[in-house]
Parts: structure tokens; sequence; C-alpha cells
């Protein structure tokens, strides 16, 4: 069981053109996974309407170093990279605001 005092949040961090626009990005849902990004935003919507977008990320490990070999309980740090943003597709998006994604564990809708 997981407690409010176990879990540490760090301060925010702005992931770039792919994700933060100059429009509106509300109710990001990060996926059970840790490796999708879930959010709504009213960019390229004429009409200025939230729609889902959604995009992934690419684990990537830096190369074994001589502290993995002195002590393998190491944990190889790991950075994020960024895949392309999708908006998601009908009908998940309608022609309505779309606020407020929630998947299950298996990412089904």
């Amino acid at each position: 069981e997981l407690s409010d005092s176990k879990i540490k949040w760090s301060r925010p961090v702005n992931l770039g053109s792919k994700v933060n626009s100059s429009e509106n990005e509300i109710m990001p849902y990060i996926h059970y996974d840790n490796l999708s990004l879930y959010f709504s935003s009213d960019r390229k919507d004429e009409y200025h309407k939230f729609h889902f977008y959604g995009i992934d990320f690419e684990e990537e490990f830096e190369k074994e170093s001589i502290t993995d070999k002195i002590n393998p309980e190491h944990q190889p740090n790991k950075s994020l990279k960024l895949k392309e943003l999708y908006k998601l597709p009908i009908p998940i998006n309608s022609s309505m605001d779309d606020e407020g994604i929630s998947l299950t564990w298996d990412g089904i809708w």
C-alpha cells in the first residue's frame, strides 16, 4: 500500500514544444506503465476546443560504468526520450471539448 507520506513530488518540468505549446494544455494523465502521457489541449483547433493528445516515452539507460562493477546494486541512471505527439482518434476525441482521460492498466479505454 502506498501512502501519501511515501510519495515524493518534484518541481514541474517543461517537456518542450512537443508537449508544452503556446496554447492550453490541461489535465495531464500518466499511464500505469509510466511511459505514456495523455492530456487535453486546444492546440490546432480553430474553435479552441480541447482534444486528447498522447506522447510516449522511451527509456534510455546509461552505459555500464565502473560503479556498476564495484557495486552491483547500483541503479543505472535512466532518462526518458520523448517520441512523437499524436492526437487520439475518433471516437475518443469528439467535436466537443474532450477533457479528463483515464485508462485502465492494460490500456483499454
